[in-house]
């Protein structure tokens, strides 16, 4: 699943961008400047994930303190709840903190990497700066053509029982990201056949809710048996919000 790294979640929620793992790791062995910043970045997001593991457990462990508290209802203080709460407060400053270096860190490192559209295969947030919405793979198909695969946070998100499938293909083109999904979603390399074309968008993040929100509509039962020509205009526009 993507972005279960918080380190990378939280470039995912800062720059939009989203990778499927440390791929500054790759770098680290030049023995030159790109090197150096490749280093550099992989401490700094060891120790964030470092951090943010351990402010999870004393976030977890006020939480335990606090309903405790609750359930025994009595008037002493908690056991321990104020030296529970300073580690939290502390490590919660020091994640602040190691956010900013890390997408600082982050930022240089990939200005002087190949751009991602030249790649054979790229992944874009369901919606920009949100890791929540999930996760889409976009393999090359042609030129402007990328076929679509929804990580599982993106099925779960958008209500559809499509992950890790292809559920249709979207394409650039100078007006626009022209999305189309196929006849039923298939296996990641198995031969798509697209069915339905559907209204154009602005980006290609738009362009895959499109797709989302399609099969979405597609299994509900306001679908009532029709063809893609026969959606209502509240439909159409629903689709490309």
């Amino acid at each position: 699943m993507f972005l279960a790294d918080p380190a990378l979640r939280a470039i995912a929620a800062a720059t939009n961008d989203v990778l499927p793992e440390h791929l500054w790791r790759h770098d680290t062995d030049g023995g030159d400047w790109a090197a150096e910043s490749a280093a550099r970045l992989d401490n700094i997001a060891t120790g964030f994930n470092t951090n943010a593991r351990l402010l999870n457990t004393a976030l977890a462990q006020v939480r335990d303190e606090a309903g405790t508290a609750l359930r025994d209802a009595g008037p002493q203080h908690p056991h321990h709840m104020g030296t529970i709460l300073l580690t939290a407060v502390s490590l919660l400053e020091r994640h602040q903190v190691l956010r900013t270096t890390l997408v600082e860190a982050y930022t240089y490192w990939r200005r002087h990497q190949p751009d991602p559209h030249d790649q054979a295969e790229r992944h874009i947030l369901a919606q920009r700066y949100v890791p929540d919405a999930g996760v889409l793979t976009l393999r090359r198909h042609g030129r402007d053509t990328w076929h679509v695969i929804p990580d599982r946070a993106a099925a779960i998100r958008w209500g559809v029982p499509f992950a890790d499938q292809l559920i249709g293909a979207i394409t650039e083109s100078g007006d626009g990201w022209y999305p189309v999904a196929f006849l039923r979603p298939t296996r990641r390399h198995a031969l798509p056949q697209p069915v339905s074309p559907l209204p154009a968008v602005d980006t290609d993040a738009a362009a895959c809710r499109c797709l989302l929100r399609w099969w979405r509509l597609r299994l509900s039962a306001r679908w009532l048996g029709r063809n893609p020509t026969q959606l209502t205009d509240a439909e159409i526009t629903d689709l490309t919000a």
